[in-house]
C-alpha cells in the first residue's frame, strides 16, 4: 500500500532553505519498523506520521521519527504539519487535538496564528524570542506551556508524493 506525505521546508519562504521535515499521511498498517525505516530513507530530522487517534474526542495521533529513533514529541514538526493540513484544507475549525508520545497537544488557530499547548518541559523561565518575521513566545500556565509561533509571510514551502 502506498501512502501519501508531503516534505516542508519550515520556518522559511525559500524553497530548500530553513529546517526540513516529511509527514506521512493515514499511517495506521504502518509497523514500527517500517517507519523508522521511512524515517531513515527520508534522512531528514523529523519525519510525521499521522495516524486515527486513540479516542475519538482528539484529532490524529503524530509519531515523530528521526533517521535512528522516535521522539515522544517535538515542537517544530507539530506546528508545520498542523500548519501544512491547514495550507492543503485537511483541517477544518480552529482546534484540533493531538496525540502524542508525550501527551495530548491542543492546538488553536487564529487567523495566521497557531497557538499549541503541550504538557511543560522542566525548565525555570519563560521564553520569548523575536528574530525577522518570526515570534515565538512560551508561557508555562499552571504545570503546563503554550507555545505561539506567529510569522509573517509564507512558512511552509512543500513539496507531495507517495510512499509504500
Amino acid at each position: 500500500m502506498s501512502h501519501r506525505f508531503f516534505t516542508l521546508d519550515v520556518f522559511t519562504d525559500t524553497a530548500l532553505a530553513g529546517n526540513p521535515l516529511a509527514v506521512v499521511l493515514d499511517a495506521d498498517d504502518l509497523s514500527d519498523a517500517r517507519m523508522q525505516a521511512i524515517a531513515g530513507e527520508f534522512n531528514l530530522s523529523e519525519t510525521v506520521f499521522l495516524h486515527r487517534p486513540d479516542k475519538k474526542a482528539h484529532s490524529a495521533r503524530a509519531r515523530i521519527f528521526t533517521p535512528t529513533r522516535e521522539l515522544p514529541f517535538a515542537g517544530h514538526p507539530t506546528i508545520a504539519t498542523v500548519a501544512a493540513l491547514r495550507d492543503r484544507g485537511l483541517v477544518a475549525g480552529d482546534r484540533l487535538t493531538l496525540e502524542t508520545g508525550a501527551g495530548v497537544v491542543a492546538i488553536e488557530f487564529d487567523g495566521d496564528e497557531i497557538a499549541m499547548t503541550q504538557i511543560a518541559p522542566v525548565f525555570g523561565v519563560d521564553v520569548a524570542r523575536s528574530g525577522g518575521d518570526e515570534t515565538i513566545v512560551a508561557e508555562n500556565r499552571g504545570g503546563r506551556i503554550r507555545v505561539v509561533h506567529r510569522a509573517q509571510g509564507a512558512d511552509l514551502m512543500a513539496t507531495t508524493g507517495a510512499v509504500a
